[in-house]
């Protein structure tokens, strides 16, 4: 007789295995960040520097000229599947 894992058991391990990936993903933008400390980007519509801004936990770049909103692929991936 195999005994499976209850409904508890296996929220306890996603959770353990989400917060893995959170540290990896943390870990991953700090050194990322870290490379190119001097290095600003610029807006590709309007050629104006981007300024770093938070939303949902995430880091996206803004354009105060034209009000553009910029983020990695990755980033999109992670904010259209936590906000559905």
């Amino acid at each position: 007789m195999v005994n499976k894992p209850s409904h508890n058991e296996e929220a306890y391990f996603a959770n353990i295995e989400l917060e893995r990936r959170k540290k990896r993903q943390d870990e991953q933008e700090r050194k990322k960040s870290n490379m190119l400390p001097n290095m600003q980007m610029k807006c590709p519509k309007c050629d104006r520097e981007l300024v770093k801004s938070i939303y949902l936990d995430f880091t996206i770049n803004k354009c105060e000229a034209c009000k553009g909103v910029w983020v990695d692929s990755e980033r999109l991936d992670q904010l259209t599947t936590k906000n559905s």
